[in-house]
C-alpha cells in the first residue's frame, strides 16, 4: 500500500514537472517570436516555482523509492532466527548501505535456564544454516568453527574406546571452559560465575546442533534479486 502511494505521487509530480517544463519552453518561445521580453520573464516567473517544486518532489520519492523493495523487508515466513543478517544480505544485494553505531546499547535479558538457553542458541543456528543457503558466500570462517569443534569433540568420543588419544581435544575443550569459569568467578567474586562454562557450552553445542541439523533437514533455496523494475511501469506498482 505505502509503495503505491508514493508511485502514485511519483507519476503526478513527475507529469506536473514534465508538462510544466513544455509549457514554460512553449510560452518562452512564443514570447520570443512576438519580441515580447517581458511577457517571457513574468511567464516563467509565475510557473517556473511549480515545475521545479514538482521536479524536487519526485526527486524525493524517486529517492525512496529506489531504497523500498518488497524483497528488502522482512520475512513473513518461519525465518524466526538470524533474521536481521538475512535482512542486511538482501539490503547489500540491492546496493544498500549499512551502517554500524558503536553507541546504541540494547538491553537483553539472559534465559533463567539450561533448558531455554539451548532452545535459543538451536534456534541461532537453525536460522544461520537457512541464511547462508539464501545467500552463499555469506558464512565467514569464524561461525565455522564452532560446528566444527563441536563435531570433532563428538567424534572424538565416540572414537575414544578404541584410540584413547582422541580424548584431548574435548579434555582441552573441557579445561578452557573450566579456567573461564573459575575466572568469571574471581573476577565477579560471586560463585555465580562457575555457571559460565557450563553456559558456553550449552551454547555452543545447541548452535551447532541447531546449524548442522538445518543444513541436514531445512530445506532453503538461494536468493536472487529480482529483474530490475521501472519506476513508471512494469512490474512495480507503479
Amino acid at each position: 500500500m505505502f509503495e503505491k502511494i508514493i508511485c502514485i505521487l511519483f507519476r503526478i509530480t513527475t507529469l506536473v514537472f514534465l508538462l510544466g517544463g513544455l509549457t514554460i519552453v512553449a510560452g518562452q518561445a512564443g514570447g520570443i517570436i512576438a519580441g515580447n521580453g517581458e511577457f517571457v520573464t513574468s511567464f516563467e516567473e509565475t510557473l517556473a516555482p511549480w515545475a521545479y517544486g514538482a521536479a524536487g518532489v519526485a526527486g524525493l520519492l524517486a529517492f525512496v523509492l529506489m531504497y523500498y523493495h518488497p524483497e528488502a523487508d522482512y520475512t513473513g515466513d518461519e525465518h524466526t532466527h538470524n533474521e536481521d543478517a538475512e535482512l542486511d544480505c538482501r539490503q547489500r544485494a540491492l546496493g544498500s548501505r549499512i551502517f554500524l553505531d558503536a553507541g546504541i546499547r540494547i538491553g537483553y535479558v539472559p534465559r533463567g535456564t539450561f533448558k531455554g538457553l539451548a532452545k535459543q542458541y538451536f534456534g541461532y543456528g537453525r536460522g544461520r544454516s537457512r541464511t547462508v543457503r539464501r545467500h552463499p558466500g555469506s558464512m565467514r570462517a569464524r561461525q565455522l568453527a564452532v560446528p566444527l569443534h563441536v563435531a570433532l569433540c563428538a567424534l572424538a568420543l565416540a572414537a575414544a574406546p578404541w584410540w584413547p588419544a582422541a580424548l584431548l581435544w574435548p579434555g582441552w575443550y573441557a579445561a578452557v571452559l573450566a579456567a573461564a569459569s573459575v575466572g568469571l568467578a574471581v573476577r565477579h567474586r560471586s560463585p555465580c560465575g562457575l555457571l559460565g562454562g557450563p553456559a558456553a557450552l550449552v551454547m555452543h553445542a545447541a548452535w551447532a546442533a541447531g546449524f548442522l541439523g538445518g543444513l541436514a533437514f531445512v530445506r532453503e533455496r538461494p536468493w536472487r534479486v529480482a529483474p530490475a523494475q521501472g519506476l513508471l511501469g512494469g512490474r512495480t506498482a507503479c
